[in-house]
């Protein structure tokens, strides 16, 4: 596991978590959660990182909220679930150990229960994982800001969208420059508030 947690382009992926319409009238903030998502989507395309979408039971919970599924690709896999950690899914286990990653970026819903299981297993089998504070929410707000303070406590990394994706391009000359500015110009403009890491 990388004990800086450095990202490196080849060795990096995404993995959306359960981000279904169900949840639209539920999470905190969830135009914020979609608009994170449909950005990382854009840039996994444009930056070639492998991405794994995750659906929790759309029977119940819907299929992925459609303004991100407009930007999905071919190189998507798109599993669903049942279980609450992806990474006790066979399948999906299967799908990322074929892609081998050293760093996991990971955000979606919910906070306290998917993603944070997620998280935790993927942490306990020596993965370096990322986890978005800005494309992550739970339904209470608390229970997002309790999710948080237990991953930062294990050891994940928490960071934000923005950071990864200047992280992961590394050089302002960059020619991969071209595909990611235009999209972190157009979050900002969307002027989405501020989850803050707080206890209310």
């Amino acid at each position: 596991m990388n004990k800086f947690g450095r990202l490196t382009l080849g060795k990096t992926m995404f993995l959306q978590i359960d981000i279904q319409q169900r949840f639209q009238s539920l999470s905190y903030n969830y135009p914020n959660i979609v608009g994170v998502a449909s950005m990382m989507m854009r840039a996994s395309k444009s930056l070639g990182i492998p991405i794994i979408a995750t659906e929790q039971n759309p029977k119940a919970m819907l299929s992925t909220d459609p303004a991100i599924t407009k930007f999905y690709h071919n190189d998507v896999k798109r599993f669903t679930k049942s279980m609450f950690s992806a990474y006790q899914d066979a399948n999906i286990k299967e799908e990322i150990k074929k892609i081998a990653p050293s760093s996991i970026i990971l955000y979606g819903l919910e906070s306290h229960v998917c993603v944070l299981q997620t998280a935790l297993d993927l942490l306990e089998n020596k993965y370096d994982v990322h986890v978005l504070v800005d494309g992550i929410s739970s339904m209470k707000k608390y229970d997002r800001s309790c999710a948080m303070l237990k991953m930062a406590r294990a050891g994940l990394n928490l960071s934000t969208s923005e950071s990864v994706l200047f992280e992961l391009v590394r050089d302002g000359k960059s020619p991969l420059m071209k595909h990611i500015l235009p999209l972190v110009k157009e979050r900002c403009q969307e002027k989405s508030p501020i989850l803050p890491i707080s206890w209310d």
